[in-house]
Formats: structure tokens, sequence, C-alpha cells
């Protein structure tokens, strides 16, 4: 079959071009020299960045990035339970306890004291072995 013109294709186009046009020698002639331009021509060198710091614009403070391995030991694993993302977490532990944003009740369960001695009374020293579960909270009339 024979090939019809298609206009998706290029032609091929015929190098018709006469050696010596558009250079100075010709063939075999060494490349020419690159044109160097002046500095106030020239594009402006891109700066590399650098990787910022914590402690970047902060006079005398220097943050270490360093994992401390003391306090990991206190730092959780896995998300507690009832949360399902870390974010969530964070938002119900930075939650307020203040009486403006809770009612009484609550935070009176939040500001409640581990241990309520009364006064005089002695207070043994804490054992590792022993674990004392906290006391129902005392109505008071």
């Amino acid at each position: 079959m024979r090939e019809r013109e298609d206009p998706t294709k290029k032609k091929k186009e015929d190098n018709k071009s006469v050696s010596g046009w558009g250079s100075w020698a010709g063939e075999g002639a060494p490349p020419p020299r690159p044109r160097k331009l002046p500095k106030h021509l020239k594009a402006p060198e891109k700066k590399i960045e650098k990787r910022r710091r914590k402690d970047d614009g902060k006079k005398n403070v220097i943050i270490s990035a360093k994992r401390v391995k003391k306090s990991a030991k206190f730092q959780m694993e896995n998300v507690p339970y009832p949360y399902s993302s870390r974010e969530q977490y964070d938002r119900a532990m930075a939650g307020s306890i203040g009486v403006e944003w809770n009612v009484s009740g609550a935070v009176k369960s939040f500001t409640r004291a581990d241990v309520v001695t009364r006064a005089g009374k002695m207070i043994r020293p804490i054992s590792k072995k022993a674990k004392v579960k906290r006391a129902p909270l005392a109505k008071f009339k």
C-alpha cells in the first residue's frame, strides 16, 4: 500500500545548507570559543540553601538535634488505646483544665491530689513493691 501524507508526521528536512554559512571557517575548523559576558550582564548565581536549624536567628542559643537516650524511656512507642493518631492524642493532652472551660466536677477530678492525708498524720516513705490505689473522690458537704 502506498503511504499517504500524514500531517502529524514530521517531514524529513534535507540538509541544504551551504558550507561556510553561519560560521567563519567551515568544515574541520575548531569550534568557536564560548563568549564571556561581563559581570553586570551575568545571571546571579543561585545560592545553595542549607538545612534550617531550630536555633537559626536566635542569638546565643544552641539547640541540639541529637536523640537523648535517657529521656527515650519516658516517651511512648505507640499511641494509647482510645486514640487513633498522634495528632488526636496531642489535641486531647493539650486540652485546658481550668474552670472556665470545664464543668466544676471535671475540674475537681482533674486537679485532685494523688495522695491526701490529714494534718498531723505520719507519712511512710514510698516502697517500690507497694502499689496504692487512688482513693475515690470524697464528697464534701
